[in-house]
């Protein structure tokens, strides 16, 4: 049973950091150009939050049952470094492009 609250509390962090990296890369495209729609701010709102939501929870999980909190900042700074990347909306070719 504790193995799983662990792997529950890794994967609430790893989804948390997908859906706010996401969320966040998709409203600075829209942003970036000009005539940004604001109807798209609101559901990345409520993603960005779910998000966010779940990452506190894992936090919490992780913390009560790892009981190292560098273990799950490891946890974090690692889902970012693999998410970031690997995000369709930032490609090497259009991160690099400038925005028109």
């Amino acid at each position: 049973m504790k193995l799983m609250l662990k792997i529950v509390a890794v994967a609430a962090i790893f989804l948390g950091e997908a859906l706010s990296i996401f969320a966040e890369l998709i409203v600075s495209r829209q942003f970036g150009k000009a005539g940004g729609d604001l109807a798209m701010l609101s559901p990345m709102f409520l993603l960005i939050s779910f998000g966010g939501i779940l990452l506190v929870f894992g936090y919490a999980l992780g913390y009560m049952h790892l009981k190292d909190f560098w273990i799950i900042v490891a946890i974090s700074v690692g889902a970012i470094l693999v998410v970031e990347p690997t995000s369709p909306f930032c490609s090497l070719e259009t991160c690099r492009q400038p925005v028109r």
